[in-house]
């Protein structure tokens, strides 16, 4: 098993398991987020579970190894109805791990749905709010905090953790375009920011692992 990691690390150097090396060196964990199906196709790939289950159960043991947690990538199309239901049944039959925490596909929300869809399937903690073409404070908080139900008059039962920080943003020639020097000064502008406030800076690093995926177009 040993073997198989290192040819992996080897292959890629930005694979999830030298993520995972990264944490065990700096004493972290975080949790991975791993999408339930093949994705349409101007939403890029996606997989199917079905035929990686060995290569991702290979990755939940390593998760698990340096005390991380495992979420769901929402399916570009989680706001149909029961999609939400259907993708987590079929996670559950390929990870053992309790799924409670998510995101979504390319940052996919909608105000009037994504929290009563999220609720509704158990989804605890989100950390989907943010900007696709810019870093920062979407909702104009570092700080966690219970979305508000006004129909119904009471909080959410889940935690919004605002992304504030996505690698992909920083990257883009379509978005941002920083040179990594760059993007390093204003992950730590952003880091200082958080620390002033007392808040949680969540940050997410996008990286599809080597699975069968199916072929799509380039998103544009």
């Amino acid at each position: 098993m040993d073997k198989i990691i290192k040819k992996l690390k080897q292959i890629d150097p930005f694979s999830v398991f030298n993520l995972i090396e990264i944490h065990k060196k700096y004493g972290t964990t975080g949790t991975f987020f791993f999408l339930p199906d093949n994705q349409p196709k101007k939403f890029g790939n996606g997989y199917k579970l079905h035929r990686n289950i060995k290569h991702l159960q290979l990755l939940e043991k390593e998760i698990m190894a340096i005390n991380g947690s495992i979420g769901i990538h929402y399916d570009a199309r989680y706001l149909e109805e029961n999609r939400m239901k259907n993708d987590l049944d079929n996670l559950k039959n390929v990870f053992s791990s309790i799924m409670e925490a998510g995101r979504a596909h390319y940052l996919l929300f909608d105000i009037t749905k994504s929290f009563k869809i999220l609720e509704n399937s158990g989804i605890k903690i989100d950390t989907t709010c943010s900007y696709a073409d810019r870093v920062g404070f979407r909702f104009g908080t570092c700080k966690p905090f219970n979305p508000y139900n006004f129909e119904k008059n009471r909080e959410y039962g889940l935690l919004e953790i605002p992304l504030v920080v996505m690698d992909g943003t920083l990257q883009s020639k379509k978005y941002m375009g920083l040179t990594p020097k760059e993007g390093l000064k204003k992950i730590k502008e952003l880091i200082n920011k958080t620390i002033r406030y007392k808040g949680t800076l969540a940050n997410v690093t996008e990286k599809v692992e080597r699975v069968k995926v199916e072929k799509r177009a380039t998103p544009q």
